[in-house]
């Protein structure tokens, strides 16, 4: 069903007869001097410019116009003016003209405005359609780099969908409290999860011998493993220098970096403390530990939702930001329903 509105400017000129019909009819049966109440053929002149434009508004003028003059032929007597019918003439000419002037001005305004509007609906319609090739440009390249590190790890590629799902969670939460709510926004929540994707991204350079290892890493081997959150980091920041303005691999490149520092300045690679540490790091290393914990690994065996959630309390405050923390307790059961579907 039509709106009113448009119902009224797709039948404007048929509306517009009608309205001066019963203008007409009206000042026939109620006005006894015509020729004072003229103007109020202005009017539906204006309203129909308005909605349809000058074409429209100079034919209804036309019409208006001979809609009168034939009423004076039919009424002449009914059209007071002193002293002469000619005196009739020269006023009812000069009122046509500036009825047709009218009608003109208004629809031309009308005209022009529609016509910006038009480029206006025709350049959001084009920055629409880039923003979503840019979005998916952004999580094509995001997920390409991804597989780097899935091709290294069977387990890699379950393992980044559910950091995703679960940092989606965190942040979605986190963003309903003080101060996060500033600066948490749909937008940030998108990025982050698709960013978390790319905390490890750095173990393409680590050898097979130690990505691969079962069991407990020796200390030399360790040390090489966390070279991981420096290359990943190192490559990212490589790749946004060719990007002007803020990249969408801003918050890869943080979460690349230091996924892996402590909130008590004990972590690596370049033991920042605190909220030294970026946001997205701090959410994903809760999310990444959960994962860790309850998802099986070459070097370990996947343990139950309850002692993962006991393990991220204990450390609240130590390795991790208290505030992140609370939230995840607090949304600990939509966690744990992720990770028994995702597994």
């Amino acid at each position: 069903m039509s709106k009113p509105g448009n119902f009224l400017q797709e039948h404007a000129e048929q509306v517009f007869i009608l309205v001066v019909l019963l203008t007409v009819v009206v000042l026939n049966y109620v006005l006894e001097n015509k020729l004072a109440f003229l103007q109020f053929y202005f009017l539906p002149v204006i309203v129909v410019g308005n909605l349809a434009g000058i074409r429209t508004a100079v034919l209804g003028s036309f019409f208006c116009i001979l809609m009168v003059l034939l009423y004076t032929v039919v009424y002449p007597h009914e059209f007071l003016m002193s002293p002469t019918r000619e005196a009739l003439v020269v006023y009812l000419l000069a009122w046509g003209g500036f009825l047709i002037l009218s009608g003109y001005a208004v629809g031309k305004q009308r005209d022009r405005l529609m016509s910006e509007v038009d480029r206006a609906q025709g350049l959001t319609t084009e920055l629409s359609s880039s923003l979503v090739e840019l979005k998916n440009t952004k999580e094509t390249t995001i997920l390409g780099l991804a597989k780097l590190a899935e091709c290294r790890d069977e387990d890699t590629g379950k393992h980044l969908e559910r950091i995703m799902e679960y940092s989606r969670v965190i942040a979605s939460e986190l963003a309903l409290h003080h101060p996060y709510n500033a600066y948490i926004t749909e937008h940030y929540v998108e990025d982050l999860c698709l960013s978390s994707i790319l905390h490890d991204i750095g173990k393409v350079g680590i050898p097979d011998s130690i990505l691969q290892k079962p069991g407990k890493l020796e200390p030399e081997e360790f040390e090489a493993m966390k070279m991981h959150t420096t290359l990943g980091g190192d490559a990212l920041s490589a790749m946004e220098e060719r990007i002007e303005g803020r990249s969408f691999l801003a918050l890869g490149k943080e979460v690349a970096y230091h996924h892996h520092e402590r909130w008590d300045g004990n972590g690596y690679p370049n033991k920042l403390k605190g909220d030294e540490i970026p946001l997205s790091a701090r959410i994903i290393s809760v999310a990444d530990t959960y994962d860790a914990i309850t998802s099986k690994r070459v070097y370990s065996n996947a343990r139950p939702h309850h002692v993962a959630v006991d393990i991220i309390r204990e450390e609240r405050g130590t390795q991790f930001d208290p505030r992140i923390v609370d939230v995840f307790l607090s949304q600990q059961n939509a966690i744990g329903e992720l990770a028994k579907v995702m597994n």
